[in-house]
């Protein structure tokens, strides 16, 4: 995939859309509605966020970041909840240890991840959220985090901690769980987890460490259909250091040479999101999302059509 040409393609969707302008209703609906993180749910970028979107809504995410495609369906069934059904490609290990079976076929990795709303934004608090990712998956995505997220003028700014994955040895604390008893120390069944398929509710909020995650989303305001994001990136890319049973990001180390992460969001339309921008400090971010509100639509509808009068109705009665 020639990236220069995907980079080519959405400046130019950006410069023939850069005077359009949107009025204020639109601009409320959807100009400012909140974007997809690279692991497909609702975020930064690689950081997750305390955003969903209303309840009804459906959406499509797809994003490239060198090793990994992905491909998520997103649903929200209630404006508390985010459900997400995700299939990464990870294109530099082969789908198996034996060549044989494996072919010219990369490793494939399915997962679910949910999020929790507990506590919605109001004027002087922010929206909580709890999530997990990698619902009974491989465990090589999985992780849970506690965050919140909350409008500040044009800013969007969310700040949370990570455990699994999203605790790297950056910017760690204890784990506050590790207070209560010893078993939250370690990730258990992270061996039994390996195909994955099943829930390990004992490997939640576990590990010795956790990490401070944060970051901003930036709303233009003289080009309301452009966004720009920054984040504290505390995904752990390296070898385990913390003695935790729990696999690094992939299985193997991956070169992170800055833990800031930026990309830009631009919305040509309500129902679609372009995302460029650069993660790890070494790597090019690139993806759409496709999505849709479809709870107020009312699958019943009353017809108020006249009655048709058939010609010699009357005479037939009769008969």
């Amino acid at each position: 995939m020639d990236f220069r040409k995907i980079a080519t393609f959405m400046l130019l969707i950006f410069l023939i859309s850069f005077n359009a302008r949107a009025d204020i209703q639109d601009y409320r609906d959807y100009l400012r509605s909140p974007s997809h993180s690279e692991y497909g749910t609702i975020g930064l970028i690689n950081m997750p966020s305390a955003r969903t979107m209303p309840a009804g809504s459906l959406a499509f995410h797809w994003t490239r970041a060198q090793p990994y495609f992905r491909g998520s369906i997103i649903g929200y069934p209630f404006d508390w909840l985010e459900a997400l059904y995700k299939y990464t490609d990870i294109n530099d290990r082969p789908y198996s240890p034996y060549t044989s079976f494996s072919g010219g076929q990369s490793l494939k990795d399915k997962a679910f991840d949910v999020k929790f709303v507990l506590l919605k934004e109001s004027r002087n608090l922010p929206q909580v959220a709890f999530g997990i990712r990698d619902l009974g998956g491989t465990n090589r995505f999985a992780a849970e985090y506690l965050v919140a997220s909350k409008y500040i003028g044009n800013f969007d700014v969310t700040i949370g901690a990570g455990w699994g994955t999203l605790s790297s040895t950056r910017n760690s604390i204890t784990n506050p769980f590790t207070k209560i008893g010893d078993n939250f120390k370690i990730r258990g069944n992270s061996g039994e987890r390996a195909q994955g398929g099943s829930l390990s509710p004992d490997a939640w909020v576990s590990g010795e460490n956790i990490s401070i995650f944060g970051g901003a989303e930036y709303f233009f305001s003289q080009i309301p259909r452009l966004r720009m994001k920054l984040e504290y990136d505390t995904t752990r890319y390296s070898t385990d250091q913390s003695g935790n049973r729990i696999s690094p990001e992939g299985e193997r180390p991956l070169p992170q040479e800055s833990p800031v992460n930026f990309s830009f969001i631009f919305t040509p339309t309500k129902n679609l999101k372009f995302h460029l921008g650069r993660i790890r400090g070494n790597t090019l971010q690139v993806g759409f999302t496709y999505s849709g509100s479809y709870g107020g639509k009312d699958p019943l509808k009353i017809k108020n059509d006249k009655v048709k009068e058939i010609p010699r109705s009357k005479v037939i009665k009769q008969v």
